[in-house]
């Protein structure tokens, strides 16, 4: 994982890292911008998560991407969580929604609740 901010929090008590300034995270092939974040790793996996937070993540042919103003990472689950104002896009199939359970290892929607879909293909 690379983090890139202006301002890095580490706190070893709580051990977690955090930042309230603009963020820029990659996770192999899973890109997110957000205006803040604040990461956990217990027992080697990784819990993240993002304020107002945007991902792309590039595939081969495709690149699916979204929104939410919360927006979490669940490494050992390969889960994005998106929550309040969500949005989802994989490849014009666009999917807005209160909360999206999103599986981005198999790039597939698990849950959504009050949703509604459009298909821009």
């Amino acid at each position: 994982m690379f983090i890139s901010s202006e301002e890095i929090i580490l706190n070893l008590i709580n051990e977690t890292i955090s930042s309230s300034q603009e963020v820029l995270t990659n996770l192999d092939y899973l890109e997110i911008k957000s205006l803040g974040i604040e990461l956990t790793q217990k027992a080697g996996n990784l819990y993240a998560e993002f304020s107002e937070g945007s991902f792309q993540i590039k595939d081969v042919g495709s690149i699916n991407k979204g929104y939410a103003k919360k927006l979490y990472i669940i490494s050992e689950e390969n889960k994005i969580v998106l929550e309040e104002e969500a949005f989802l896009d994989q490849d014009g199939f666009i999917i807005k929604s209160d909360l999206i359970h999103y599986d981005y290892s198999l790039n597939k929607i698990l849950k959504s609740i009050n949703s509604s879909i459009e298909n821009n293909s």
